[in-house]
């Protein structure tokens, strides 16, 4: 154990002396050599009792009293160059709780915003001034004359000439890992391939073989596309060649970066509102990733995070993929402004906001409210009490002109009205875009249960280039004044896609072989008990009218006879005949004789109709 020297009584005494020695005097001014002697004839110069107002704000609950400085400018001329390029001259009045401004002189010039270190700012307890912002006009929006096809919009997204080059690549890994028997794929199957996906987010089977079995068959997906066809097309799929990602690659998101480059290109076409918010989505995904995130309170808290810029509508304007320290931002904005997150009150140069309690007897509707003094990027915060304190930031407006809200008092209880500052009402009203986009998504997502994150991120592009063609769709309706009834909701827009995506181009052939017996029921059905003859007269077949699209693509429209004993109703406009001829790929009957020949002007756009004997 360490040992410690009792100093008695007498020494102690002749260590102090007499108590007016210090070590401090035995110093030398030449000993303090990193000592600002301007910055302290500074600080001496400011610190006089006319320069300095203080604000005592007394809380009757716990007595105490808090001085916080309103005006703390320093009069030496500050070290920023940038900060001297402004005249302010203000005369201002305290009405209350809310500070007024009665005369305001603001000269700015019209240099590029600075940046300004989070440190350097001071707050200032008075009434936010909203700089003289120009904006540009957005770019007026291109609305065709007539309403294109769902086909047509999702073209906008993905070409038809990038299907041939996925074909490509996905042949190129089949013939890398050494596929036994792979049949050699095309730009028409990929499209099949996508049609499936989108059409398995329409129906949202609970397993994907349910789509090929007896019981649950989709003749759509089935007759195009055999199961194990669609299963090794699946493990294959790719966009892009291994072989060319290079060794010191840090994109993390490489194997799918075609698809969001051509997703990308194509929202950055459109153009832009002035209201729009930022925000971050997620794609559900629990499998083996590095960049994988975690969420609390998301739907889906496991997945990839992206970053987007959406309207209020939820249309995407652009987007970030995040993945760490090689998400896609500029190493200078990102090392300044980070990645973006939650601005805290405690760790904002703890701004002089009144407390809470403060503000709850003062009543729902108090709004408190500081500003910054920072030329050309002057910062305003806004602190509003409705039922709990909400604080807010800007540096374009804040209280600016409120307006009243109702809100139920559960005191009184019945509704009041409250006063709402204009920074509230314009972040309600744009905030909700990318949430908006997530639920529009989230209602027929491509069903997707693999470990695989490339075909996770590879549908959820898919997904996004529907909805973002379905709000496109919308709004040339909505210009064409397009009755409600008469627009298509999401569900049928992206079926009606789907569909064309599977059946446009291609020839329906229906492979042969024995049926699968069906399964004998336990309980007997309540027509078993009808005879022969009323069973016949209840069954009726009806025809399933094909999208124009599928109609007029000129492939695989091939006649057939049926073997009904009664002939079905054509189903040509205009003609009132019966035939057992039918489309074997529209599924729809037509007259096919020497002098009516509905089938050939039904499938020809162009065709001019010939006079029809009834």
């Amino acid at each position: 154990m360490a040992s410690h020297n009792i100093l008695a009584d007498d020494h102690i005494l002749q260590l102090l002396g007499d108590g007016t020695n210090s070590e401090l005097s035995d110093l030398s001014d030449e000993d303090d050599e990193y000592f600002q002697s301007t910055e302290f004839d500074c600080l001496l110069n400011n610190f006089d009792d006319e320069d300095i107002n203080l604000l005592l704000v007394e809380d009757v609950d716990d007595k105490e009293t808090e001085i916080v400085p309103v005006n703390t400018e320093p009069k030496c001329q500050p070290q920023n160059q940038a900060l001297r390029n402004i005249t302010v001259d203000r005369t201002t009045e305290i009405e209350g709780p809310n500070n007024t401004v009665t005369n305001e002189t603001i000269e700015t010039n019209t240099s590029s915003l600075e940046y300004i270190e989070k440190h350097n700012i001071r707050w200032k307890r008075q009434p936010f001034v909203p700089p003289n912002i120009v904006l540009n006009k957005p770019n007026e929006h291109t609305y065709p004359n007539s309403i294109p096809t769902p086909l047509e919009y999702f073209f906008k997204y993905f070409p038809e000439s990038e299907y041939e080059n996925m074909a490509n690549y996905t042949n190129t890994y089949a013939e890398q890992i050494g596929r036994l028997n792979w049949k050699p794929t095309n730009s028409k199957e990929i499209k099949i391939f996508v049609g499936i996906h989108l059409y398995m987010g329409v129906l949202n089977f609970p397993r994907i073989r349910m789509y090929w079995e007896q019981k649950s068959r989709i003749n759509t997906i089935a007759d195009n596309m055999t199961r194990n066809r669609f299963f090794e097309l699946r493990f294959c799929f790719h966009v892009i060649d291994n072989n060319t990602i290079p060794t010191n690659n840090i994109d993390r998101f490489i194997k799918v970066r075609p698809l969001y480059d051509l997703l990308k290109k194509r929202c950055n076409e459109l153009p832009v509102e002035q209201n729009i918010c930022v925000d971050e989505q997620m794609v559900p995904f629990k499998g083996k990733l590095s960049v994988k995130q975690y969420m609390r309170g998301k739907p889906n808290p496991w997945g990839i995070k992206l970053y987007l810029l959406c309207v209020e509508n939820g249309q995407v304007y652009n987007f970030i993929i995040y993945q760490g320290s090689t998400t896609e931002v500029k190493p200078d904005i990102q090392k300044k402004y980070g990645l973006g997150g939650t601005i805290r009150v405690n760790r904002f140069v703890s701004p002089p906001f009144l407390n809470d309690k403060v503000l709850s007897k003062m009543g729902r509707g108090t709004t408190f409210e500081v500003s910054s003094d920072i030329p050309n990027s002057n910062i305003g915060l806004v602190k509003w009490y409705d039922n709990k304190p909400v604080s807010l930031g800007s540096n374009f407006i804040t209280s600016g002109t409120p307006d009243e809200v109702s809100r139920y008092c559960k005191k009184e209880k019945r509704y009041i009205s409250i006063n709402r500052p204009e920074i509230v009402k314009l972040y309600n009203q744009s905030m909700g875009g990318v949430d908006k986009y997530d639920q529009l998504i989230s209602f027929f997502r491509t069903f997707m249960k693999s470990r695989k994150w490339t075909l996770r991120m590879v549908t959820h592009a898919f997904d996004m280039a529907c909805v973002n063609s379905w709000l496109e769709y919308k709004m040339d309706c909505k210009h064409l004044n397009i009755v409600n009834k008469n627009i298509m909701d999401l569900l049928h827009f992206k079926e009606r896609l789907a569909e064309t995506l599977i059946l446009v181009g291609n020839i329906v052939i229906r492979k042969r072989g024995r049926p699968r017996n069906s399964p004998v029921s336990l309980s007997p059905s309540p027509s078993s008990s009808q005879t022969p003859e009323r069973q016949k007269r209840i069954i009726k077949r009806i025809d399933q009218r094909p999208f124009n699209e599928v109609r007029h693509d000129n492939v695989g429209h091939l006649p057939d006879f049926d073997n009904l004993d009664n002939a079905v109703r054509c189903k040509y406009e205009g003609c009132k005949l019966r035939s057992h001829v039918f489309c074997k790929k529209c599924k729809v009957h037509l007259c096919f004789t020497k002098r009516n020949k509905c089938f050939t002007i039904y499938h020809n756009e162009n065709e001019v109709p010939t006079d029809l004997y009834f």
